[in-house]
């Protein structure tokens, strides 16, 4: 059974990314276990993807 300080010491020792992968939890396990900090971020992560451009409404402007 993991205790308290056993969890402490496991997220000191690891970043979430790494333990993610190290216990098999997919990006996919990841979006459907937090839909709502997904929503609350999901700006930053299409502009991240490149899915949309942080300067749409500056793009002809910029071009000219």
């Amino acid at each position: 059974m993991v205790n308290d300080e056993l969890r402490k010491a496991i997220a000191d020792f690891f970043d979430a990314g790494d333990f993610a992968e190290f216990i098999g939890v997919s990006t996919m396990d990841l979006i459907e276990a937090f839909p709502d900090e997904l929503e609350e971020h999901l700006e930053d992560i299409e502009e991240l993807m490149m899915l949309k451009n942080s300067n749409e409404d500056n793009y002809d402007e910029e071009t000219e």
